[in-house]
């Protein structure tokens, strides 16, 4: 558990949690309305000597226990979360966009429209109403708190940052010197793992599966839950220093940062995005390769990459158009080996970022 004792940050011991099977809960099939969302309180967690808590650019104020937050000066945007008890709304039949379950991420998700807003549905955690107009999350009643913290920094989250105007990827981040990298990729191609090899490398994790962009004043990364989940596999490879694990489920660990390895809220700078690619359509001959990628080449990989509602077609296009013409972007073929992770790592700083 991170506590604060008035002059820093601490880690106290804290029992792993061990995360029970999905839930039975289930979305329901008829439409309705689910009725007007109430404004949650606005509570400030944040403790002495700290101005706020943040996540995904976003200041978190609820009464609600957030162990993922990571300390931040004022960002000008709140996130209100709050608990509901109102059960299973009412949504139409067919949902906005659904996810499978899968084996990198064996829960099923569903998102519907609602008033306005959205309703998220998460098998194993049940409903998430989300006023994205407000910023706020209404959030399920859950035993396991941490699993409810980081569903609602993930979906529910995702769509407050949208109508806020920002780019939501599907990749994981790391700073480098005050430089932040994307690593772009579907599943199973390595994303959390290679963030994972730069965290052992010393570097620091900003994000391990959902990256929200804000392109303005400039491209900038804003740092998520300070969480990384890795498989079983690699959790027993690779060393990460600073980390905690404080639960483990059938196919990941997921480790919650300390106070050394989180770091600030605040926006870092975007330097570069990296996108991964099967080794297998080069001929690697045992080492890694990355070649820059041209803007109007890299359109339709950021595109595949980001998250979009099927009314927000066109401003997230341009956002990533944006993005695209000011940030470089990179293509990079590596052999998936533990092995070769400290050359990666070698590889993109030296390339990605060189030396002015």
């Amino acid at each position: 558990m991170l506590l604060y004792t008035g002059t820093e940050w601490s880690e106290q011991p804290r029992p792993r949690t061990k995360f029970p099977t999905p839930s039975a809960v289930r979305p329901p099939a008829g439409p309705g309305s689910f009725g007007p969302y109430t404004q949650p309180t606005q509570t400030n967690n944040a403790p002495p000597g700290v101005q706020a808590l943040a996540a995904h650019g976003f200041e978190v104020r609820s009464d609600l226990a957030f162990r993922l937050l990571r300390p931040t000066t004022a960002l000008g945007r709140r996130l209100i979360v709050a608990e509901h008890d109102r059960g299973e709304p009412d949504v139409g039949p067919e949902p906005l966009l659904s996810w499978d379950a899968r084996p990198d991420n064996p829960f099923a998700r569903k998102i519907y429209e609602l008033d306005g807003g959205f309703a998220v549905w998460h098998e194993g955690a049940g409903w998430f109403l989300v006023d994205p107009d407000r910023s706020s999350i209404a959030v399920p009643p859950h035993p396991e708190e941490l699993r409810r913290e980081e569903r609602t920094l993930g979906l529910p989250t995702a769509l407050c940052a949208i109508r806020g105007g920002d780019l939501v990827l599907h990749g994981s981040a790391v700073d480098v010197e005050g430089s932040a990298v994307l690593f772009c990729a579907p599943g199973h191609f390595g994303k959390t793992t290679l963030a994972g090899a730069f965290l052992q490398a010393g570097h620091r994790l900003l994000s391990d599966d959902m990256s929200c962009c804000r392109l303005e004043p400039e491209p900038s990364m804003l740092p998520g839950p300070a969480i990384l989940r890795v498989r079983k596999d690699v959790f027993g490879r690779l060393e990460f220093p600073g980390t905690d694990c404080v639960a483990e489920d059938e196919h990941k660990a997921h480790l919650m940062l300390g106070s050394s390895a989180r770091g600030s809220g605040s926006p870092i700078p975007i330097k570069a995005v990296v996108f991964l690619r099967e080794a297998s359509l080069r001929r690697l001959e045992g080492r890694s390769t990355i070649y820059r990628v041209p803007a109007p080449e890299a359109l339709p990989n950021l595109w595949s990459v980001a998250f979009r509602l099927p009314n927000s077609a066109e401003p997230t296009f341009q956002k990533v158009a944006a993005l695209a013409g000011r940030v470089p972007v990179w293509e990079m073929y590596r052999p998936t080996s533990f092995d070769g992770l400290p050359e990666v790592v070698e590889l993109v700083v030296s390339t990605c970022l060189p030396e002015d």
